[in-house]
């Protein structure tokens, strides 16, 4: 079952953004239907310090798709690490935001961001999505 999309600690400001463009967008109410939610590691009670591999499992064991920048990659509990260890085809994806910096300043490049995520939550809630361990957004569409 997936619940939602969970932000990591470093995009927690950007997703209020993201919310109110899938209701500028109307996908708000396809995700609702679903039951999907946004939430933040404040809304769940996690601390904000929270090492990636506990995070990541913490998100399979309770049906989150994380939504990073991007987590560490310099120890044994970093994401990457994680991934190459734990993932297997099944398990829920990371969503990564490419650019963090852009997705600050450019408006259609957000609207996109939140089209592809919205997108890759009802699709993985579906079973989808569940083939990539990272998926980067927005989408590649060549």
């Amino acid at each position: 079952m997936t619940r939602g999309l969970l932000a990591d600690v470093n995009v927690a400001g950007h997703i209020a953004y993201l919310r109110a463009l899938f209701d500028t967008l109307d996908l708000w109410a396809f995700l609702a239907d679903k039951g999907l939610v946004v939430a933040t590691f404040l809304d769940l009670g996690i601390a904000p310090n929270v090492n990636d591999r506990f995070l990541w499992t913490y998100c399979q064991e309770n049906g989150w798709l994380l939504f990073t920048d991007n987590r560490n990659d310099d120890c044994h509990d970093s994401l990457k690490a994680t991934l190459d260890e734990c993932w297997e085809e099944g398990c829920l994806p990371v969503v990564t935001l490419f650019s963090k910096a852009r997705f600050e300043r450019d408006g259609t490049y957000r609207e996109l961001v939140a089209e592809h995520v919205a997108e890759i939550l009802l699709r993985a809630s579906e079973g989808e999505y569940r083939t990539y361990p990272r998926i980067y957004v927005p989408l590649s569409r060549r």
